[in-house]
């Protein structure tokens, strides 16, 4: 913003000695600086009264004034004819940095979206791959192996799939062994050379898969009664 007012000028003559007299006086110049959140504007303003120069004669003492006045800084000069004298009045300058909390701060309002969660339906499940089969649960005879694929559904827990099959199923080996012998039967005569018989069986355990048969052949035992011999017949 700048001073377009005019300049004046005013001319006196004077026939009295002529008195200079130099006086400058600067007053302080302070720079303000504001810091707002608000768009920042820039306002250049220069000197807003007008650079008047006056010189004056008259009968008295000639007197001449020069006055500058560049606001902030002023100077004026005063002039006699045998002395000089200056006198520089001279504050110091001083920069003032402000920042300014009275200017408003308008932000723009804070949008907050809402989402909505669509829960899928319960049937929607994620399967994972099957695990590993599980050892068998005995060496032979025919066990069972298992295995798991785990199973995650949205809403809530799936139990997990189970997966059986059997091992090992061949017969485990078994050494056969005797059983204990039975009871000798009933002679087989009353009287004479009657027998009597016993037997006994590989079963004790029997022999099974690859195992053992029971050792030695004899199943069967026979004894003499011991009955006295048999009367003679009549002829």
């Amino acid at each position: 913003m700048t001073s377009t007012t005019p300049t004046t000028t005013i001319h006196m003559t004077s026939t009295t000695p002529t008195t200079t007299i130099h006086m400058t006086s600067t007053t302080p110049t302070t720079t303000i600086h504001m810091t707002s959140t608000t768009p920042t504007t820039t306002i250049h303003k220069t000197s807003t009264t007008p650079t008047t120069t006056i010189q004056k004669t008259s009968t008295t003492p000639t007197t001449t004034i020069r006055m500058t006045s560049t606001t902030p800084t002023a100077k004026t000069t005063v002039t006699t004819p045998s002395t000089t004298k200056q006198i520089s009045a001279t504050t110091s300058s001083s920069s003032t940095k402000m920042f300014s909390t009275a200017a408003s701060t308008t932000s723009s309002p804070t949008t907050i979206k809402v989402l909505k969660l669509t829960t899928p339906p319960s049937t929607s499940e994620v399967r994972e791959k099957w695990s590993q089969w599980s050892e068998c649960d005995v060496s032979c005879g025919g066990g069972v192996q298992t295995r798991v694929r785990v199973q995650r559904c949205y809403n809530k827990g799936c139990d997990p799939k189970v997966d059986v099959r059997q091992c090992n199923r061949e017969v485990c080996p078994v050494d056969g062994k005797w059983g204990e012998w039975t009871e000798y039967s009933k002679c087989s005569k009353t009287c004479g050379n009657a027998i009597q018989m016993r037997s006994r069986t590989c079963s004790n355990p029997a022999p099974a898969g690859s195992g053992k048969l029971c050792e030695g052949f004899e199943t069967t035992e026979i004894r003499d009664c011991g009955l006295p011999a048999c009367p003679a017949c009549d002829k």
